[in-house]
């Protein structure tokens, strides 16, 4: 997904601490992770980000990184504060709904350049 890799890229151009780590949801680590958390495998259609055993998802991950890489966006990041979990990951899944035809689909994921591998946990 357009939406997806651009969000990543960003994260990574940003993060000049190297902080962000990613991996495919589709992957055996992933996988692996997302059962030590029990995550419900079967309706996986969010991003999930692992920060000291706090476990964030949808509009909450998405936000505390990009708040996390470029504090321009705290008051995103903010509403997460002042907005019940339900309507801000109700307008998270809604554009996840939508994003293909809002932002276009990949044929093939790129794959990460020689650069930036190591931001990648593929093991």
């Amino acid at each position: 997904c357009i939406l997806c890799n651009k969000w990543v890229s960003y994260i990574i151009k940003n993060d000049k601490k190297k902080r962000f780590k990613f991996a495919p949801i589709q992957s055996k680590i992933a996988q692996n992770i997302l059962k030590k958390i029990d995550a419900n495998l079967d309706t996986i259609d969010t991003i999930f980000l692992i920060k000291s055993d706090k476990v964030y998802t949808k509009f909450q991950a998405s936000t505390y990184a990009l708040y996390s890489v470029n504090k321009l966006f705290i008051l995103i990041y903010a509403l997460n504060f002042f907005l019940p979990k339900k309507l801000v990951d109700f307008f998270y899944d809604l554009v996840g709904s939508r994003r293909y035809h809002i932002f276009g689909k990949l044929d093939v994921c790129p794959i990460p350049d020689k650069n930036i591998k190591d931001r990648f946990i593929d093991a």
